[in-house]
């Protein structure tokens, strides 16, 4: 009663109805092959007592729990098993996944940064050469306009100068006129007014050449001046340029270096997660949590690409207090 009782139901060892009956088919099995062996040996039939079953049932019943129990722990081992190189090919593949875009758009920027250096590049140069065309205009016209109107200046006063002397010899002429004779005040009046054209056209001459020299002098100064100030703008604008390209050079390296040393961390963490994959000590599953939350972490994509962005801030700012250092010069 005690063995039915027992493979009836499900009892404290957690088997199932179908496990207890193939274990009902096996003890039974051996126990006619028991009752074959001990029928011959005594050369006659014995009647088996209930005791002599339950013993015989709690042996085959102990038999078979420990071939369950091997069965069932070889098949958990190699379900673990399976499972760990199916987890270990997805975060293989996985990684080779990040790897791959985070290189396509790394390239990509990369790309996009060298085309607007070169289209600002062209950019600066046309606003040079631009620039310096129209000064060179500007200053040749303003040239010219202080040349003609020095040189309508000293004309105007040369008349000035040449009215009020014909008004001065005409009125002494007229004194002498009244005091002398008519034959000799002609001869003095024809006389002087050859003489004061003659010093007139000769002041003219002198103060023309003088007017000349000194606007060739100064003109030639001026522009030996803005040629210089010209020199010393485009000299620090290139210095500016090359320490520019120099610390964005420097930027590129830092970042390529730290996105290297992140990948090799990340390696060495998913390494270190897969090792301790299999430790209870609570401090190894809090660690595990943690860094799981890591490799989860949707704001990676974003920080990148705000680092990215503020380089590119940083190149645009440069380039803008270049612009406006040459506005200054201007």
């Amino acid at each position: 009663m005690e063995l039915t009782r027992i493979y009836s139901s499900r009892g404290p060892d957690g088997l199932s109805r179908a496990d207890r009956e193939r274990m009902s088919n096996y003890r039974r099995k051996e126990f006619l092959f028991e009752k074959f062996l001990y029928s011959r040996k005594k050369n006659q039939t014995l009647q088996l007592t209930h005791e002599h079953i339950l013993d015989i049932g709690d042996k085959t019943l102990k038999k078979v729990e420990l071939s369950i129990k091997n069965s069932s722990k070889s098949e958990n081992e190699s379900f673990l098993k399976n499972e760990v190189d199916r987890l270990e090919k997805e975060v293989e593949q996985f990684k080779t996944e990040i790897y791959e875009n985070f290189r396509s758009e790394f390239e990509n920027q990369k790309k996009s940064m060298k085309e607007e250096y070169e289209k600002l590049m062209i950019r600066i140069e046309k606003m040079r050469d631009d620039s310096e065309e129209e000064r060179m205009k500007e200053l040749v016209k303003k040239l010219n306009e202080e040349c003609e109107h020095a040189l309508r200046k000293q004309w105007e006063d040369a008349e000035e100068i040449k009215r009020r002397t014909l008004q001065i010899m005409i009125e002494q002429t007229r004194k002498q006129v009244y005091e002398e004779e008519r034959a000799d005040k002609e001869r003095c009046i024809k006389l002087a007014l050859e003489k004061a054209e003659e010093e007139f056209k000769v002041r003219e001459q002198e103060a023309m050449k003088r007017t000349r020299d000194q606007c060739e002098l100064e003109s030639s100064e001026k522009i030996k001046n803005l040629c210089q100030r010209y020199d010393a703008s485009i000299e620090a604008i290139l210095r500016k340029l090359k320490d520019t390209e120099e610390k964005l050079k420097k930027e590129t390296e830092v970042r390529c270096k730290v996105e290297n040393d992140f990948r090799l961390l990340q390696a060495d963490y998913k390494r270190f997660m897969n090792y301790t994959d299999h430790f209870n000590s609570d401090y190894m599953m809090k660690l595990r949590h943690v860094g799981n939350n890591l490799l989860e972490d949707p704001e990676y994509e974003s920080k990148l690409d705000a680092t990215l962005e503020n380089l590119t801030k940083l190149k645009i700012k440069s380039y803008k207090k270049l612009a406006n250092i040459e506005n200054k010069n201007q």
